[in-house]
């Protein structure tokens, strides 16, 4: 059964960074964001970060020639891997849906059972997924797909399917600097910021309760960017790779990730971003720790 590791993190807390340098290690095989929504998507030509336009990428083209063999169709600007459904209203809210709690889930499995179409859309896009996964590890040599997609629902369904052997790097951020980082690039309030950082890590902590501890392994950006090589160590130890195999310059790799920006940078220099200390007022700080102070403490940053 392929080993799936599924990165569990809100956005801005170091996904890229992570995914990018595990990327470098012969067994790991990823694209980033398998849900394949990209960030550039409305400036085309949509680009790899290999720097390609995703419609001429030769990783990209190796990938569908695979499929292809399977009669599966891939289109590099869409690969009809995220659970969406376009069109068709109640199954896309079934599909989209923050998770909840065990009632709300419950209804959503109901609804996904006995909703005309749903359960044949959500068994599409699980084979879809498996055959994309296989492909990609195909071209890229390496046994264990690394998933950033960072949805908790998503990795319901991937928990669910029962064609992976589902792993979890909890990757956490010191919530002040994710809802700077935020406001920053997306100009959301730090209220809203807060909010979205908290209710993003409650709808994994039961997901990964489900999985349990020996499969669910904690990382701190902060010890990422500071302590690169000892961190990336634990992490690989945690896949079952070996942990000399990977390396902190991932700029001389070859990369065909989907995610934010940081993908087409030059540098490969690893430096803690702190920043939100100095430019967040009292204010600022005041309403975050209202809105999400306590589980920022629970996962070790004091106010």
């Amino acid at each position: 059964m392929r080993r799936l590791c599924y990165v569990a993190s809100p956005s801005y807390s170091g996904s890229t960074l992570l995914t990018l340098l595990l990327n470098t290690h012969p067994g790991v095989a990823t694209v980033g964001e398998l849900k394949g929504r990209l960030y550039d998507a409305r400036t085309p030509p949509r680009r790899c970060s290999c720097g390609a336009a995703m419609e001429t990428c030769d990783f990209w083209h190796d990938v569908a020639d695979r499929l292809a063999a399977s009669e599966i169709p891939l289109d590099p600007r869409d690969l009809d891997t995220d659970f969406r459904a376009p069109g068709r209203p109640v199954v896309d809210a079934l599909f989209r849906a923050r998770v909840r709690g065990p009632g709300f889930e419950a209804l959503r499995r109901t609804g996904l059972r006995h909703w005309p179409g749903a359960a044949r859309e959500r068994a599409r896009l699980l084979a879809r997924n498996a055959a994309v996964v296989e492909a990609i590890c195909a071209v890229s040599g390496g046994p264990v797909f690394v998933d950033a997609s960072k949805d908790a629902a998503r990795l319901a369904f991937l928990m669910e399917a029962g064609a992976f052997e589902v792993r979890v790097l909890h990757l956490v951020r010191d919530g002040r600097g994710v809802a700077w980082s935020a406001r920053r690039r997306d100009g959301v309030s730090i209220r809203s910021a807060a909010r979205h950082w908290r209710r993003t890590h409650d709808a994994f902590l039961p997901l990964l309760d489900r999985l349990g501890e020996k499969a669910v392994h904690v990382v701190h950006y902060e010890d990422l960017a500071a302590r690169s090589r000892e961190t990336l160590a634990r992490v690989l130890d945690f896949l079952g790779l070996p942990t000399d195999g990977a390396s902190l310059s991932f700029r001389d790799s070859p990369h065909h990730v989907l995610g934010n920006p940081m993908r087409f940078l030059a540098s490969d220099a690893i430096v803690v971003d702190e920043r939100w200390r100095t430019a967040l007022s009292p204010e600022d700080l005041s309403v975050f720790e209202r809105v999400a102070g306590a589980r920022n403490r629970a996962f070790g940053y004091q106010s």
